[in-house]
């Protein structure tokens, strides 16, 4: 009837497919019209900004309406049931930025987060978002900076964290120094953004990506920048491309 089809008609509406091993559903796929986008993305404790080790962890959706710019974003996370708020920031991978939306707990699931009702953005957020300028983070009395944090990205992105330390040199570094690393590729058309943010090397003189196997050294790929706020942050210049096989590699 009209009001099903209203619902329908607003993204109310999935398909869900079960199977004996996921009795509650192995795929499913929300019924959305041509004005929709529809992204999903992980939170981890690897993506915060440093990175921390956790437990915890969270799966979160975002569905925007392109005629009016409506945004439904909701999280449900795990091991963080005394958050003690939750946010979507904007800022790049490997950066730390500034509250957009602060989001409502469910009064039925301390572990779920959603955006207010009737929250909107504009076209020049939308623009940010799509290219994958926001995240959300989630915060504890643990870890108030934000314990989980995910990157909100669209299908055609690939996120990628990990950690520096002495101990991968070739031959190993006995150092105190470590750091954490953020890599997105837009797999459309191979840009790459990279982020080095280390601790204990405040003196370092430069920073690279090398192409090389483990237990190998190699040659340089590509120099990264030295930020100008931050001297442990290191970071692909600008319109950084790669291609393909590089990607493979």
């Amino acid at each position: 009837n009209a009001d099903i089809f209203a619902v329908l008609a607003s993204g109310g509406h999935y398909v869900n497919v079960h199977t004996p091993a996921n009795a509650g559903g192995e795929l499913r796929g929300q019924i959305l019209t041509s004005n929709y986008g529809f992204t999903s993305f992980k939170l981890s404790g690897d993506q915060e900004v440093p990175a921390l080790e956790s437990d915890a962890s969270g799966e979160g959706y975002a569905l925007i309406n392109m005629d009016n710019y409506a945004l439904e974003l909701l999280v449900n996370t795990m091991g963080v049931d005394d958050a003690t708020g939750a946010h979507i920031h904007t800022g790049r991978i490997g950066t730390n930025g500034d509250v957009l939306v602060a989001l409502e707990q469910s009064t039925a699931d301390a572990g779920m987060w959603m955006t207010p009702a009737n929250t909107m953005i504009n076209a020049e957020i939308f623009e940010v978002l799509a290219s994958g300028g926001h995240y959300v983070n989630v915060h504890t009395p643990a870890n108030t900076g934000g314990e989980i944090r995910g990157q909100i990205l669209t299908d055609n992105y690939q996120l990628v964290t990990f950690p520096l330390s002495g101990m991968q040199e070739v031959p190993a570094v006995d150092t105190m120094a470590s750091g954490s690393g953020y890599a997105l590729v837009n797999m459309d058309n191979y840009h790459l953004e990279l982020r080095a943010l280390t601790e204990g090397v405040s003196d370092a003189t430069a920073a690279h990506i090398h192409t090389g196997r483990i237990g190998t050294n190699g040659d340089v790929l590509a120099a990264l920048e030295q930020s100008s706020d931050n001297m442990n942050l290191w970071q692909t210049p600008e319109n950084t491309m790669i291609n393909a096989d590089i990607f493979a590699v």
